[in-house]
């Protein structure tokens, strides 16, 4: 539990720049049970449609 605990504070660091806010308060409750989920993909896919999309300049 602990390390999910650092994850979520890592995460909402790095994407709500720190955890002094509404939804980090919230998350980080004593209360609050964290479990950690690793997914791992068996493959990946990507497309590229910059050729259909254009410039974003036009």
């Amino acid at each position: 539990m602990r390390r999910a605990r650092r994850l979520l504070r890592s995460l909402l660091t790095k994407y709500l720049d720190g955890t002094d806010n509404a939804t980090g308060e919230r998350l980080l409750r004593p209360e609050r049970e964290e479990v950690e989920i690793r997914i791992e993909p068996e493959r990946l896919h990507t497309w590229d449609y910059s050729e259909r999309m254009g410039s974003a300049a036009e």
